[in-house]
């Protein structure tokens, strides 16, 4: 009901987009695809499209949205709503799967307050993190369940789940990585654990290949991500003034590996000036942890964000010392109460390394944690 309410306006009301934003790029994508099909590719015959530049699947989600709702912005806007309910709800569900039921209580007005103060008004905009971060709550609540509870089933759910998130924004895949080997130590002495884990890494690919089938057919290149990495890693890593990049020395390495020219100028930056480069992701690391003003002067801090982690490691160094390990002291057994925490930190390395422009890219952090 609320989300209706909330919604409703965008039914007769149009939404002002601002050209070069991401929101008018997502809405220009999600029309291309609902006039030229499902490879979004322009109208132009295979093979000389071009591969996906942006994030892959949201402009799929909007699509849809408009091919149900209309052209309006009302069904975008009620999804997204009702996302940031799902949300909520699945970080309720993470609370009470590394607790107890009873701890829904305070689980549940936390969840609601963070959400609704932080997320409600980027989930307004057509925007990425809108369908990013329920999804990404969602994998960590499937993937606990998966070490608490391992069936093929729900390694199989769990997987399509995470791939999902994964075509969503590819920084995911950073914390599969992460994740499956801590996965693996939780099911420790389960018989199936090797094929519960394979359908969980298979059923993930599969799903995160679409994006290297859909640009081979289109563009007749292999990509298997999206290839905004390169202008995205220089715009939050820009040279300084006095520092001189020579991007000859080592130009036979880049070719050989396939790196650009834009990222090959943040390592040769990295190598160049290693002390300036790691200041300068420190500031990005502050500004991720709500200490916005070494990176963004005059933003100040975040009191929410800061609350959220500080936290978060005391509740995380409780519960691992907590009651549940007396009665059973097997170390695996720990392993579910770190993968939201492990989600967050890859989540944290990728936007510090990359490009933590404005709240919505650090969003996915602090929802985890």
């Amino acid at each position: 009901v609320e989300a209706l309410i909330f919604a409703l306006r965008w039914w007769q009301q149009n939404m002002l987009l601002v050209g070069g934003d991401d929101t008018m790029t997502y809405e220009g994508y999600a029309r291309d695809i609902l006039l030229n099909g499902i490879l979004m590719n322009g109208g132009l015959p295979p093979g000389q499209g071009e591969p996906f530049y942006y994030q892959a699947f949201y402009p799929y989600f909007l699509a849809a949205a408009h091919a149900v709702f209309g052209e309006g912005m009302f069904g975008p806007v009620l999804l997204q709503r009702l996302l940031a309910a799902l949300a909520m709800w699945k970080i309720v569900e993470i609370a009470v799967a590394l607790g107890s039921e009873r701890i829904w209580k305070v689980a549940m007005p936390i969840a609601v307050l963070f959400i609704a103060w932080k997320f409600w008004p980027i989930a307004a905009q057509p925007l990425n993190e809108s369908l990013y971060v329920p999804l990404l709550a969602a994998t960590a609540a499937s993937l606990i369940r998966v070490c608490r509870q391992p069936q093929w089933p729900s390694a199989f759910n769990s997987g399509l789940l995470s791939g999902l998130t994964t075509i969503t924004r590819s920084t995911a895949l950073l914390s599969w990585a992460i994740v499956w080997p801590a996965c693996w130590l939780a099911m420790k002495g389960v018989p199936r654990r090797h094929g519960t884990i394979a359908i969980l890494a298979a059923s993930t690919l599969a799903v995160f290949s679409l994006i290297s089938i859909r640009n081979w057919i289109v563009a007749g290149v292999f990509a298997p991500s999206s290839t905004e990495l390169g202008i995205t890693l220089l715009g939050g890593n820009e040279v300084p003034p006095g520092v001189t990049i020579d991007l000859a020395a080592r130009a036979s390495l880049y070719n050989r590996f396939g790196i650009g020219d834009l990222t090959a100028t943040v390592i040769e930056y990295a190598i160049t000036a290693p002390g300036l480069f790691a200041r300068h992701l420190g500031r990005k690391a502050l500004f991720a942890l709500g200490f916005y003003e070494p990176y963004a002067p005059g933003w100040g801090y975040s009191p929410v964000y800061i609350a959220v982690w500080t936290t978060a490691i005391a509740g995380l160094v409780l519960t691992l010392r907590g009651a549940p390990f007396e009665r059973e002291r097997r170390a695996p057994l720990r392993v579910p109460y770190l993968i939201p925490a492990l989600i967050a930190l890859t989540q944290l390395v990728a936007v510090v390394v990359v490009y933590p422009k404005g709240e919505r890219l650090i969003l996915p952090i602090h929802t985890m944690l």
